[in-house]
């Protein structure tokens, strides 16, 4: 009887274990940090605006230059231009570092933008940062 108490906890502890999961901690390697955001109104084109990221390139060595790369996408919409952007890098985009968001004059005197400053405001990894 003091054997089947003790085989109970056991399978309790390794329940209990097996059911934890991870935080889901992406390594750096495997991210691409967004410094920019840039709004310009789309030319030559159906849709409304370009979307362009500036994403900085992590370095191991401090001897190398800040390396950089822009990804543009025109869109209708924020959110469908940076998920049209994440089908084109290889890596998951990071908009921790994101410093600044720069709007066109015509986007920025332009009426219907609302779209755009509710998904900067509601994006919670921009709100606090840019």
């Amino acid at each position: 009887m003091r054997n089947r108490g003790y085989w109970k906890q056991i399978v309790v502890i390794l329940v209990s274990i097996l059911s934890l999961t991870g935080c889901g901690f992406k390594d750096i390697d495997k991210r691409l940090f967004a410094v920019t955001i840039g709004v310009d109104a789309a030319k030559d084109s159906s849709k409304k605006y370009l979307i362009s990221l500036k994403f900085a390139i992590p370095s191991a060595s401090k001897e190398q230059p800040n390396q950089f790369t822009v990804v543009s996408q025109e869109a209708d919409s924020m959110s469908e231009a940076i998920r049209a952007i994440k089908t084109k890098v290889d890596k998951e985009i990071d908009f921790s570092h994101n410093k600044a968001v720069i709007f066109s004059q015509e986007v920025a005197k332009g009426g219907g933008n609302a779209g755009i400053y509710y998904w900067l405001s509601r994006r919670r990894d921009i709100q606090q940062i840019a």
